[in-house]
């Protein structure tokens, strides 16, 4: 069986990459844990009174779209479900089992 040389020689390289990747992805992980903790600031718009209650309705008209559509298609989905469930019925037990 020839070739353990170079297996040998793959695996050390492959350990000797390993390790190198270690150390490069500790020093960047302890980089944003030092960024993290410095606390970032965050700015807010200032928004009217007013103007706050009109863009809450919008989302609210919004989500309130996007839940009836998706409800409309749920309907849609399981009404074709229930019909393909029938059809298959229908052609299992034939029609002249049926009785129509």
């Amino acid at each position: 069986m020839g070739g353990g040389g170079h297996m040998l020689s793959a695996n050390k390289s492959l350990k000797e990459n390993r390790a190198l990747l270690k150390k490069r992805r500790d020093k960047r992980f302890k980089e944003e844990l030092r960024e993290s903790k410095r606390g970032i600031e965050l700015e807010f718009k200032q928004v009217a009174e007013t103007e706050l209650q009109l863009i809450k309705e919008r989302i609210r008209e919004k989500a309130e779209r996007d839940h009836r559509s998706s409800m409309r298609l749920l309907g849609i989905v399981a009404f074709i479900l229930i019909a393909i469930a029938a059809w298959i019925t229908l052609l299992s037990y034939g029609m002249e089992r049926l009785n129509f």
